[in-house]
């Protein structure tokens, strides 16, 4: 045999170097996704944060006195 399976997605080979197998290959595809998701949601957060007005302007704006009221 090859390939002699140790864990889930690893495989020794002959010489004794450790690879990937398959479903290991297939793991790595998975998570790349899944952070390359993450990577993209997080950067829509970050451009929603920047377009929408601060927490120290809107605390600067509710600290105006009103004229009306004066």
């Amino acid at each position: 045999m090859k390939h002699a399976l140790i864990e889930d997605g690893l495989a020794l080979s002959q010489d004794g170097r450790l690879s990937l197998s398959d479903a290991g290959t297939t793991l790595l595809q998975a998570l790349q996704h899944m952070v390359w998701a993450e990577v993209e949601s997080l950067q829509q957060v970050l451009a929603n944060k920047s377009q929408a007005p601060s927490d120290e302007v809107l605390r600067m704006t509710r600290l105006r006195p009103n004229p009306t009221l004066e």
